[in-house]
């Protein structure tokens, strides 16, 4: 049977089920459900839309998260936009791993962390990779006040750019916000992750969209604050 069928796509997502593969699993559901994401989740969809946004790696995600205050759907969200769930995932960057760490970023965050001394990182395996992907989030919302859309930017196009890009300006509505980052793709990475964030909150914590939308601000706060810069 043509894995490219309707129903065997289905069995390509049972059986990543079975055996425990969030990246098949995701990404059967997105080849035969993508466009369910045009459309708010409806309760029939609801075991389509977990693995359109799954908890893959939880046991690696969950205890990393928590332990640094984050919210372990927000690292969720990035492993999506970064990963797709592939452990194994290296960009054209020479980012590496779920959350597409690059090295130095890695070494970056040992010596932050009074670790410099320690073995280069090995991004490929998970727990080691969220971990240190976990507490660079947690750096980007200390620095940047939990804004997501501040956050995502920073974390696609690092602090520095992001800084260059307030001009001068102390608040601004998220809107106009990202609609002047000069990068597209930074553009649509946050948009992306806007997206992905209010999505699991809506499929993982049965809340509705507007409930959803809530943990994102109408505005941002752009005061400076010290921080990581790379």
């Amino acid at each position: 049977m043509p894995l490219r069928k309707a129903d065997a796509w289905a069995l390509e997502r049972e059986l990543a089920r079975v055996v425990g593969d969030p990246e098949r699993r995701y990404r059967a559901a997105m080849i035969r459900h993508h466009r369910l994401i045009d459309a708010a989740p409806q309760p029939g969809d609801a075991e389509i839309w977990r693995d359109l946004f799954p908890q893959g790696y939880a046991a690696y995600v969950d205890p990393a998260a928590r332990a640094l205050g984050v919210d372990p759907a927000l690292i969720y969200a990035f492993i999506r936009k970064e990963s797709a769930f592939d452990r194994d995932a290296v960009s054209p960057a020479h980012a590496v791993g779920l959350m597409q760490l690059l090295p130095r970023t890695a070494r970056g965050i040992q010596s932050l962390r009074n670790d410099a001394s320690a073995p280069t990182p090995d991004l490929f395996d998970p727990g080691t990779n969220v971990e240190l992907g976990s507490w660079y989030v947690h750096a980007l919302q200390t620095r940047f006040g939990g804004q997501l859309p501040l956050v995502a930017a920073a974390y696609n196009a690092g602090p520095t750019s992001l800084l260059g890009w307030f001009r001068g300006r102390k608040s601004a509505e998220v809107d106009v916000f990202v609609e002047t980052i000069p990068f597209k793709e930074t553009r649509e990475y946050v948009k992306r992750m806007v997206e992905a964030r209010v999505a699991y909150a809506m499929v993982w914590e049965a809340l509705d969209v507007d409930r959803a939308a809530a943990v994102l601000p109408l505005s941002l706060d752009l005061t400076v604050r010290p921080g990581v810069d790379f």
